[in-house]
């Protein structure tokens, strides 16, 4: 599932340096002439082209608003994807009242209710004396969650461990419930890919609309609802400007022959496919393959991190530079090692 995770090094990405748009709700408006940007706060941002990084669910619920509107192909083809909601409750207790040992790291809870606090996890081997308890919730049990009091979770926690280990457990010291679907910036933990949704309408999804292209897990066809996926599917997002090379551009954006079979990608994925198609385009180039465009990002897609600007210093050479183009502040030039 994560072998092609493996070879890539993402400690070594730096932090962002563009931040300005983070937990914000902006606005673009886009022509054939270049995208402009404007943050709740009034800040306005001028470019040639724009990223969108932000989850599926955002898009789903239409919280950016874009002028002028995505066409309605897209819009349909997103609401056909599904947003999972995945809800990991973590507690803390002042000493462990559970088993422990080999075959006892997880355990069930069996509820007339589905879904109701199923499945239980200890993680002493991660952190050995912290009494950590880890509880996992999905769909609807994660949406009533989000919107009840943590306190009020706690205690339909507390009498659920009582019925399993007994009435002298302790009382939880700490209690963290994330709210991935009530957050606005997020609306939902990962995408899903339903059933009977097929890749033409994954393919919309993907597709970009004029100067604004979109990125993010649910871009990727081989790790959606992954870290890893968003980062694969942002490193294909960034080769959009391969003018110079069209069969590698072709390549890129049409993962299937003229024929209408997929191509022959050795067992790896399309995001790696591509990744190695432009190392061989560029050794057999006389000339270096320079990637310039004009990059704004839009959302946080994960963890608060801009994944395409992660892999920008991770896969990429990142160098600022300033250009006579009032209509444009700063041009980052990338240029592939």
């Amino acid at each position: 599932m994560v072998i092609d995770y493996y070879p890539c090094n993402f400690e070594g990405a730096e932090p962002p340096r563009v931040n300005s748009l983070l937990n914000s709700e902006p606005s673009p408006t886009y022509s054939k002439f270049g995208v402009t940007v404007k943050t709740e706060d009034g800040l306005v941002f001028r470019a040639d082209y724009v990223i969108v990084s932000v989850s599926l669910g955002v898009l789903q619920n239409d919280l950016i608003k874009f002028h002028p509107s995505l066409p309605q192909w897209k819009i349909l083809a997103m609401d056909q994807f599904n947003m999972a909601i995945y809800t990991k409750i973590f507690l803390k207790f002042p000493y462990k009242f559970w088993p422990s040992g080999n075959g006892s790291e997880f355990f069930l809870y069996a509820h007339k209710k589905r879904g109701y606090y199923p499945v239980w996890q200890h993680l002493e081997r991660e952190f050995p004396g912290e009494n950590v308890l880890l509880v996992s919730v999905t769909d609807d049990e994660s949406r009533r969650l989000e919107q009840q009091s943590d306190s009020e979770t706690r205690e339909a926690i507390k009498a659920i461990l009582r019925n399993m280990f007994g009435k002298q457990i302790p009382e939880a010291t700490d209690i963290l419930v994330p709210r991935w679907w009530s957050n606005r910036f997020y609306k939902g933990s990962y995408s899903n890919w339903p059933i009977g949704v097929g890749h033409h309408q994954f393919n919309q999804i993907k597709a970009p609309v004029g100067r604004v292209y979109f990125t993010g897990e649910h871009t990727s066809a081989a790790y959606y609802g992954y870290v890893h996926g968003a980062y694969f599917a942002g490193f294909v997002v960034l080769l959009f400007d391969h003018q110079s090379n069209m069969r590698l551009r072709r390549v890129l954006w049409n993962p299937w022959q003229s024929n209408g079979k997929p191509r022959n990608m050795k067992n790896q994925s399309f995001e790696v496919f591509c990744h190695k198609q432009i190392r061989n385009a560029r050794r057999r180039s006389k000339e270096r393959i320079h990637l310039e465009a004009f990059l704004m990002t839009v959302i946080s897609a994960t963890f608060g991190v801009l994944p395409e600007v992660q892999f920008m210093h991770t896969l990429c050479r990142f160098e600022d530079r300033e250009v006579n183009n009032p209509m444009l502040q700063t041009v980052h030039k990338l240029e592939l090692k």
